[in-house]
């Protein structure tokens, strides 16, 4: 261990707050640890790097950026939903993918290196937010691969909406949204206006991480027929909301099987997969509120 390593775990282990610099330098080890990446430089506040020779940014301390790539490229928390694809399609099997908070892209960013020929639609409702995908993703949205949304994903389209920061440690990744009834440029969208925009008739991959919001796109008011379109949904839940439960009922409903549990929950609609159900051991009952 460098000695910078070692100074800054024994800051941490007494509890010293880290100076931005030094938080800066633990964002840079984050980002070596990424696969395949390279050239990594920070300048006027922003980490930029390659990753598999494609160019990446990611805003300094305090953004949450790095955190976030670390969840992506790093744990690879939505590993298990490009396997079950890769087991079960072709590489350039052209997918539908919504990435509904999306954050600054990199979740897309991780699909489309696995399915270069996927359309992805990315929904994400903060415009500094939105600024970094159009950094993160040029080059698939020049080629029309990529489509962003600057909208709000809940359980109905056009409502006004409010961004509040005030969600878990309130940095960039956790972004909340409410209704308001003030007048507001943000709008809501919800997943069936987003179908009807692509003119899709189904949806590979539903990607929801939208910090609380699931709550409105799942409430007891929203429609949900669209729900039949889905083949894979991968959402984080948010337990502050006490509507895991509620939520997984609804999938059941809609005879959507649960896969993997982690931090992100991943669901297959057993419509499109049921002749592959033994391969994962699924059976028409595995969802449950025990999980």
């Amino acid at each position: 261990m460098n000695i910078t390593k070692y100074y800054l775990k024994l800051k941490k282990k007494l509890g010293i707050p880290f100076s931005n610099r030094e938080n800066n330098h633990v964002y840079l080890g984050i980002i070596k640890g990424i696969k395949n990446v390279a050239n990594i430089k920070l300048s006027k506040g922003i980490f930029e790097f390659s990753h598999f020779g494609v160019p990446m940014f990611a805003r300094a301390y305090p953004s949450s950026d790095v955190l976030v790539a670390n969840q992506i490229f790093i744990q690879e928390e939505y590993k298990h939903v490009v396997e079950f694809f890769k087991d079960n399609f072709p590489a350039h099997t052209k997918l539908n993918i919504i990435d509904a908070g999306a954050n600054v892209g990199y979740a897309s960013a991780y699909f489309i290196s696995y399915f270069p020929d996927a359309a992805i639609v990315c929904v994400e409702p903060s415009a500094e937010n939105v600024k970094m995908i159009e950094k993160n993703l040029a080059y698939q949205i020049k080629n029309r691969k990529i489509k962003i949304l600057q909208n709000a994903l809940m359980g109905e389209a056009g409502k006004n909406i409010l961004i509040n920061n005030d969600f878990r440690d309130g940095r960039d990744w956790a972004l909340s949204v409410e209704e308001t009834g003030d007048d507001s440029i943000l709008k809501s969208i919800s997943v069936a206006a987003v179908i009807e925009k692509q003119q899709w008739d189904e949806v590979d991959i539903l990607k929801i991480d939208i910090e609380g919001a699931e709550r409105f796109v799942f409430s007891n008011t929203a429609d949900l027929s669209y729900l039949q379109k889905i083949k894979v949904l991968a959402i984080e839940l948010h337990d502050e909301f006490n509507i895991r439960a509620i939520i997984y009922d609804i999938l059941k409903k809609y005879d959507f099987l649960l896969l993997n549990y982690a931090q992100t929950t991943f669901f297959i609609n057993k419509r499109f997969f049921s002749s592959r159900l033994k391969k994962y051991g699924l059976r028409d009952n595995n969802i449950s509120v025990q999980f």
